[in-house]
């Protein structure tokens, strides 16, 4: 599994959930791993025939799924958000982490007044949609670009049947606030422990 999810350099991460075996981390540091990050699970149950209002955001924002030929625009928004920057770069960091060809997944960008603002993805499996990938540009943030984001998600994540939404956030960060205002809520924490894929 390391030498899978390792190749091409990209470190191997394992996610542990509360339930997990409490020798588990030992092990995992005994092979190299250090914790990366704390982060709250919300879920959202959805009712096809509710849609619930989401919190109002800028008129000037605006949400839509990306075309075949944009996939690079996506990861270069999603690269500089992450980065708290506003200049777009490669996105190369960003790319390697999500598949436009990936059953299942939907790519959306959200613009402020016809320029790409935010970025993020749904990922729709086994009728739960993972919200994940959400990046917005510091200069237009609180804009409400990303509660704009989830509401769009949230509508194609019913029409395609899931029963579920889920995403996974640093806690109490923006991010957590936006998706606890859209009906999400903490259902547990997880640990993210990371190696290098070198060793």
């Amino acid at each position: 599994m390391e030498r899978l999810l390792g190749q091409g350099g990209h470190p191997v991460v394992v996610e542990l959930a509360p339930t997990a075996d409490a020798e588990l981390p030992r092990l995992l540091a005994d092979r190299g791993y250090c914790i990366q990050s704390f982060q709250h699970v919300l879920a959202q149950k959805l009712n096809p025939r509710i849609n619930h209002a989401a919190p109002d955001w800028d008129s000037r924002v605006q949400v839509r799924c990306i075309e075949a030929h944009e996939m690079g625009l996506w990861c270069q928004v999603v690269h500089a958000g992450f980065l708290n920057q506003d200049e777009l770069g490669s996105g190369e960091d960003a790319a390697s982490g999500f598949s436009a060809e990936a059953a299942g997944n939907q790519f959306y960008v959200a613009t402020v007044d016809g320029h790409p603002g935010g970025a993020a993805v749904l990922g729709c499996f086994n009728r739960v949609g993972v919200f994940s990938g959400t990046s917005v540009l510091p200069r237009f943030r609180g804009l409400g670009a990303q509660r704009a984001l989830v509401a769009a998600r949230l509508a194609a994540a019913r029409q395609a049947g899931c029963r579920w939404a889920c995403s996974a956030v640093l806690p109490s960060s923006a991010s957590q606030a936006n998706l606890e205002r859209c009906g999400f809520r903490v259902v547990y924490p997880k640990l993210e422990m990371a190696r290098g894929s070198d060793r």
